[in-house]
Formats: C-alpha cells, sequence, structure tokens
C-alpha cells in the first residue's frame, strides 16, 4: 500500500473538515493526516480528525508562509491542500517554495486566484467570455443610486461566504450599507434555483470531473440540503469555465437558474463545503488529488456520478478544558 503525508489547511471549517472525511473514505493509501487552523486545536472539532495538528498564524501574518513552510518539512508532507480563500492566494504566489521543498501544492496560478478571489473582477472575466453572468459595478462607480431597477444584491468585493452579502431594496439602504462596509460591489439580483458545480482538474488543467448540485437549503453560504443533477448544460458551462479560468484541481462554481436562463455570479479555486455530496455520489476529489500525486494519469473522460440527495445533521466532539477555555 502506498504512503503519503497530507496536509489539510482550515480543518476548522466545513470545508476542511469535509475534505478530510474524503480523505478517510479510501483503502488505497496508509495516509497521515497533518491539519493546521489559526484555532487552537481544542477550540475547533476538525482537529480530531487529523493524526497531526499545527495553529499557525493567519493568512495575513507575515509569519505565516514560514510557518507552513516548517511544519510541511517536519512532517515531511508530499501534498499540501488550501482550504481558506486568503491562504490561497499567498500560497499561490510562492507555489515554487513548496514544491522546491517536495511538495505538491494543489492550488491554481496566482492571476487565476486572484481574479476568483475579487468578485468584481469575476463578473468582468466571465461577461469578456462570454458566459452568463449578471451586471455588476463597483458601489463606489454608482453616482445615481435612483437609477437602478431594485432589488439589487450587494456583497464585498473580496468577501468570503455570505458574510455582508445582503439583498437591497431601496437607493437609501444601498448608499447605508455602502456606508457600513467598505469596498462593496453590486449586482443585478438573481431569482431561481441557485446550483454549485464542482469541477476536478489534473495539475495540467486537464478537467475531469464535473458534478453540478442543486442548493436546496443553505446557512452561512454552507449547503445544508442538496442534491446532484445531471444536467448537461451545467456540465458544459463548468468545463469551460474552468478551462478559460485556468483551475488547477478543485474549484466550485455557482449559478443562479431561472427557467432557460442561468447566470454565474462566483468561482472558487478550491473545494466546497458541499464537497461530501460530491463524494457520496462517486467522485472522491481529495482521493484523486492523492493519485495525481502519486504519478497516476487523471481519465480520459469526465468521470460519471450518481443522482443523490444529503441532508446534515450536527455533530460533537468534546475536549478537555484548559487554562485559557476552562
Amino acid at each position: 500500500m502506498r504512503e503519503i503525508t497530507v496536509l489539510v489547511t482550515g480543518v476548522g471549517a466545513t470545508t476542511g473538515i469535509s475534505v478530510i472525511k474524503g480523505l478517510r473514505q479510501q483503502q488505497e493509501f496508509r495516509l497521515k493526516v497533518v491539519g493546521t487552523d489559526s484555532n487552537p486545536a481544542n477550540l475547533i472539532a476538525g482537529s480530531s480528525l487529523c493524526d497531526v495538528f499545527h495553529t499557525v498564524p493567519l493568512a495575513a501574518d507575515p509569519d505565516y508562509l514560514q510557518s507552513l513552510l516548517t511544519i510541511c518539512q517536519k512532517e515531511r508532507v508530499k501534498l499540501l491542500i488550501p482550504i481558506v480563500d486568503p491562504e490561497i492566494l499567498v500560497l499561490a504566489d510562492n507555489k515554487e517554495i513548496f514544491e522546491k521543498s517536495g511538495v505538491q501544492l494543489v492550488v491554481s496560478d496566482p492571476e487565476t486566484v486572484g481574479i476568483c478571489n475579487d468578485k468584481y473582477a469575476t463578473a468582468v472575466f466571465l461577461r469578456q467570455h462570454d458566459i452568463p453572468a449578471p451586471w455588476t459595478m463597483l458601489a463606489e462607480e454608482i453616482k445615481d443610486p435612483e437609477s437602478l431597477s431594485f432589488p439589487v444584491f450587494m456583497k464585498p468585493r473580496h468577501g468570503v461566504g455570505s458574510v455582508n452579502a445582503i439583498r437591497v431594496d431601496s437607493p437609501q439602504e444601498l448608499v447605508w450599507n455602502e456606508s457600513k462596509v467598505s469596498d462593496m460591489v453590486v449586482q443585478e439580483y438573481l431569482e431561481g434555483e441557485e446550483f454549485t458545480t464542482d469541477v476536478l482538474a489534473d495539475f495540467d488543467g486537464r478537467v475531469f470531473a464535473v458534478v453540478p448540485r442543486q442548493r436546496l437549503e443553505t446557512k452561512s453560504g454552507v449547503s445544508y440540503k442538496g442534491r446532484t443533477c445531471h444536467n448537461e448544460q451545467l456540465i458544459r458551462w463548468g468545463c469551460r469555465i474552468a478551462e478559460i479560468m485556468n483551475i488547477r484541481g478543485p474549484a466550485n462554481i455557482q449559478c443562479m437558474v431561472s427557467g432557460e436562463h442561468l447566470y454565474y455570479f462566483e468561482v472558487n479555486p478550491r473545494f466546497s463545503g458541499g464537497l461530501p455530496l460530491t463524494i457520496a455520489a462517486g467522485v472522491n476529489g481529495p482521493l484523486w488529488l492523492l493519485r495525481l500525486a502519486t504519478g497516476e494519469r487523471s481519465p480520459n473522460a469526465l468521470l460519471p456520478f450518481q443522482r443523490l440527495v444529503m441532508t446534515r445533521f450536527w455533530s460533537e466532539v468534546f475536549h478537555p478544558p484548559t487554562e485559557k477555555n476552562a
């Protein structure tokens, strides 16, 4: 049995935990899972799923990069799967440092990550490449809010998840929200059924998995109820968007479908919180990253997947108290 040490960042988040679950649901590799997070081990659930856990600084901290590199060297990490958006951009800019240390870093190029992390740049890029996307403006560029057709949707240009993302019903609300949160983006308000398409490309950018999921219920931007669907239109667009954006490894692409119309509004160059549904449907992205990192080639055709419905429930992890949280 092949052996490999994998580092997953952000294991305090739903997505990080989902990636570890995917890694554990296989018997092809003898794994050592190293987890990192900015929180201490006894304040997050994901640390309990790791063989080794390290607390690291936030991505904006000058010591973050060296801290992660030191952990990789100490634990002999061969594959690094980043989860948190700010970390991904820092790591994309420093990919060569890890590769020189023998670590396969699962991240797209800095240009791709920069576009994806910028909601305004994402919308502009999609429209420039004839991908259906909602009209999008920077809030600071709107001189006459009365000229807009309400409702509209506002969100931070560099936001994470659904934090400060809101529907706005009047010019007065728009002005108030712009004063409350800086660097906001204003978009056409979309109604319909929301879908996330999980895609997976190999390290050369060849897409070999595309799994559309309808988001039946979300909480704080994470899917709590969903179902996979064999929608050929979403599969074609998923391939197209991943290819033109030069995705390496995983990405999740979000769109709204209303009748015969669809609009893409977000691309995240990482695994999504709804990953367990895609894995259960037959496409284990974390396992495929293990295979690719150990020299296997990606398949020549898109991986098949099943129609499946997911619901979720809470589960608890208990830690002994420390002086800080006693």
